[in-house]
């Protein structure tokens, strides 16, 4: 007629119910996460194209002169195959390598650790560089389709029903690596939507000219 719960089964209890609640999947603070660190993880990537194209090519490929053209079908300004090869492999290998060294430093990214979401091996306990690698190439090629259209609509679209059904995803179900979310106050999600409009605003200034005249009076 009368349970007698302990104090140390309480708090065992306790435990394994936050242990389950921060596993619970929450495929949009991922991905809200993930447009916070998309600009800093592609920029290393970015700065070599400037260098390797010159500013005035990157900005005809990629920057507001790229928009202007596909709107007005302008197929003279378009890429050669193997420039489209060299910047998709550029953004790519910026993408695994600076995500790569972030995680197996911090266990987490700028994005990930403003929505209190850290990444984990199974035991709990902080990923090292090769799973950290290979989670990284994981989330580029399956999850993104290595940005390569139409595979960069189609991959997230997958994930986000494997995400939803299975608890995990692809990637993480391979490395045995577990996302971990926390609550996420006010003051978390004004400051994801300010690092939003900074990163982005930092990646588009790549694209201004460097060269731009300076009138003094």
């Amino acid at each position: 007629e009368t349970i007698i719960v302990t104090e140390k089964e309480r708090e065992t209890i306790d435990q394994t119910y936050m242990a389950e609640k921060s596993q619970e999947p929450k495929p949009w603070i991922r991905l809200w996460a993930r447009v916070i660190d998309f600009p800093i993880l592609i920029l290393p990537g970015l700065l070599f194209l400037r260098a390797w194209l010159g500013e005035d090519k990157l900005n005809a490929y990629m920057g507001p002169e790229a928009l202007q053209n596909l709107l007005e079908q302008n197929q003279t300004s378009q890429p050669s195959i193997s420039t489209l090869i060299t910047i998709t492999s550029a953004i790519c290998i910026s993408w695994v390598i600076t995500e790569t060294l972030i995680l197996s430093c911090f266990s987490t990214t700028l994005g990930k650790w403003i929505l209190n979401t850290k990444i984990s091996d199974a035991k709990g306990k902080k990923i090292d560089p090769k799973s950290a690698l290979l989670r990284s190439f994981n989330v580029c090629f399956r999850g993104c389709g290595l940005i390569i259209f139409p595979f960069v609509f189609i991959c997230p679209i997958i994930s986000y029903f494997s995400l939803t059904k299975r608890n995990t995803t692809s990637w993480d179900n391979t490395q045995q690596t577990k996302v971990n979310h926390g609550d996420l106050s006010v003051f978390r999600i004004m400051g994801a939507i300010l690092m939003i409009l900074i990163t982005h605003n930092i990646s588009g200034l790549l694209f201004l000219s460097l060269e731009s005249p300076v009138n003094a009076s």
